[in-house]
């Protein structure tokens, strides 16, 4: 699938580390202030600290 991505053009990212490493911005699809917390600024989070 990253793949398939990446050859329309997509920058593939197999981590949400990478992906915020590579974008200005990132937009998420989440229901609570939890996951948008725990996408962004987590473990493993797309924030670049």
């Amino acid at each position: 699938m990253l793949d398939a991505f990446a050859k329309e053009g997509g920058i593939a990212c197999t981590s949400l580390a990478e992906l915020g490493s590579k974008c200005n911005v990132v937009l998420t699809v989440v229901v609570n202030a939890a996951q948008t917390e725990a996408v962004l600024f987590g473990e493993q989070g797309a924030s670049m600290r």
